[in-house]
């Protein structure tokens, strides 16, 4: 049974609080792109902000990604024992299981950044999550 990870089921090594952007200046990137990212964050109410002040007025937030925690991946990887035997080893490496990932939605994201950003785009489909926005 597939179920969703939180902070507190995934180990600390696999959730980032993405502290690259405090590295730079106020209104310092046109674009941040996070492709492959979104599960990695510790709370995204706590890392849009951090993202939004280093992002230029204007400028775009992007994120894509194949939601791996996601009911329709769990999904597909029982399908295909080949697939199945790939995730396995990959998440054993890691010291943790699919099942702990946690997994944020476009709504999720969409209400961390508020109304901060302008023309969002939201898409999930299929197991793949499309999301980004404009600072305002």
């Amino acid at each position: 049974q597939w179920k969703k990870g939180t902070r507190e089921t995934i180990p600390e090594k696999h959730q980032w609080d993405y502290p690259f952007a405090d590295k730079y200046a106020d209104n310092y990137f046109d674009l941040i792109w996070l492709p492959q990212g979104v599960h990695h964050a510790y709370s995204w109410n706590k890392i849009a902000p951090r993202l939004l002040r280093a992002l230029k007025p204007g400028g775009q937030v992007m994120m894509a990604e194949c939601r791996v925690p996601s009911p329709e991946f769990h999904h597909g990887i029982q399908m295909s024992s080949m697939l199945k035997c790939i995730v396995d080893k990959i998440f054993w490496a890691m010291d943790t299981t699919l099942e702990e990932m946690p997994d944020y939605s476009t709504a999720e994201i969409a209400r961390a950044f508020g109304d901060s950003l302008r023309d969002t785009f939201c898409l999930e489909w299929k197991g793949f999550l499309l999301f980004w926005g404009y600072k305002r």
